[in-house]
């Protein structure tokens, strides 16, 4: 399930395969197998994705997802499948539950959140073989509450702009969160919040 939540222009249930090839302005739409975007988008507001694949599909310098980005529900994916930052380098990207954002090249984006509430079997995750850069203060939020899982991001390095990063690791899990690279600061000192443990 696609949303964006300001002004929507409602589309029918699809199933299977779809290509969206012209911007987007404001819709919203339900899919339970693939969409791609392929073109920039116009739209405002948050872009929410419930269920099935989104695939990132636009050409080189095109802003497919103009705004913060939400992946909520158990085996969501968000893939980008060709060029890097299709996602607007001021979006904060949430997963609640268990979605997987998998990037492509180097990417900057404002922050990572993670809410992995339980009830799922799949981890949680954010990947790319490059670098992301953060640049929000609140760079990096993991709240784990389900023992079975932990937020993974296996990215080569992550590198936080702000002047005063930080990130805060929280929940019931005894594992908070796994980062698989290395954590760079380009700006100040590193803070790390919360009692959750970041392996």
């Amino acid at each position: 399930f696609f949303s964006s939540r300001r002004r929507h222009t409602r589309y029918p249930l699809v199933t299977g395969v779809q290509t969206c090839a012209l911007p987007i302005f404001s819709t919203t739409s339900a899919v339970s197998g693939t969409l791609s975007f392929v073109a920039s988008n116009y739209y405002t507001g948050t872009t929410y994705v419930n269920q099935g694949l989104l695939n990132l599909s636009g050409a080189a310098g095109s802003t497919v997802i103009p705004g913060d980005l939400v992946l909520q529900g158990n085996g969501v994916q968000v893939t980008m499948n060709t060029n890097a930052g299709q996602i607007a380098p001021t979006s904060n990207v949430s997963i609640l539950g268990s979605g997987i954002l998998a990037l492509t090249g180097s990417n900057t984006l404002s922050s990572l959140t993670f809410n992995n509430f339980g009830g799922f079997s799949s981890t949680p995750s954010v990947t790319t073989g490059s670098y992301l850069t953060l640049t929000s203060s609140n760079a990096l939020t993991a709240i784990n509450d389900n023992p079975g899982t932990t937020p993974t991001i296996s990215i080569p390095s992550i590198n936080l702009a702000s002047a005063t990063p930080q990130i805060s690791v929280t929940g019931l899990s005894p594992m908070g969160m796994l980062v698989s690279g290395t954590i760079v600061s380009a700006g100040g000192p590193i803070t790390k919040l919360g009692s959750g443990s970041l392996v």
